[in-house]
């Protein structure tokens, strides 16, 4: 069971953390084309989407303002050879909040990358076009 309608229930304010690179135009449209019975072409899994819309979105801005009171701009996104979804900010602010800033940054980078579950093709019975 998912936590999520608990949550609602009780107004429980959510935060939600969201990476710049994850942002497209509108996440309720978008929902409305996915779903496990409505694609017909694929390359793995079919997949829906759940729009949250009661939570309040916490992107990196807002977390280098909340968390070090300086302010960030997004600058660049994207990259290669493992910096697939990274984002430049330039943050402006009192030098040693900006440095608390960059220690932390560097420390979560070091952090050992996620793993997933990916199955191979001849595990996997969800069949798609190759």
């Amino acid at each position: 069971m998912s936590i999520y309608p608990l949550l609602s229930a009780r107004g429980v304010n959510l935060i939600i953390p969201v990476g710049r690179e994850k942002l497209i135009p509108s996440v309720k449209e978008a929902s409305k084309t996915l779903g496990i019975n409505n694609i017909d072409k694929r390359i793995g899994m079919s997949c829906g989407m759940m729009p949250i819309t009661n939570g309040k979105v916490i992107t990196e801005i807002e977390a280098f303002e909340i968390l070090f009171e300086v302010s960030a701009t997004h600058v660049a996104s994207d990259g290669v050879g493992g910096s697939e979804g990274s984002c430049t900010f330039v943050l402006e602010g009192d030098e040693d909040k900006i440095e608390n800033a960059f220690q932390l940054v560097k420390d979560i980078k070091k952090e050992p990358a996620l793993t997933g579950n990916k199955k191979t093709c001849t595990d996997c019975h969800d069949f798609c076009e190759k």
